[in-house]
């Protein structure tokens, strides 16, 4: 796949699933240990989706982060503070994932660059 043609759907469903990440942890709020466990394991599913997005399109991860997973935390944060008046946790709730999903993506990058 080349790498312009796969752009469209990165940021189409790359920033849906964010926002479907995002939506499932506010549900596991209230639930501290649940809510952490759902919000790790979607961070590594993430990374996993990630690679294998990256081996069939060659699109670098610095890419895939700033169109697949960064336009969802602004839109979530516009959307917070616009449309709710501030009641939502989901823009805090996508801060730490792109947190997350950046730092894990980073130490991949690091692991295939400079090796084991």
């Amino acid at each position: 796949m080349k790498k312009r043609l796969a752009m469209a759907p990165l940021i189409i469903f790359g920033n849906a699933a964010v926002f479907a990440i995002g939506a499932v942890t506010e549900l596991f709020i209230g639930t501290p240990l649940l809510g952490i466990l759902a919000f790790t394991a979607l961070v590594a599913l993430s990374v996993i989706a990630v690679r294998l997005f990256r081996k069939k399109s060659g699109v670098g991860y610095g890419l895939i982060f700033l169109f697949g997973a960064l336009p969802a935390l602004l839109i979530s944060f516009a959307y917070a503070y616009f449309v709710r008046g501030g009641e939502t946790a989901l823009p805090f709730v996508l801060l730490w994932y792109c947190l997350l999903f950046g730092g894990a993506l980073l130490v991949v990058w690091g692991r295939e660059t400079y090796g084991k």
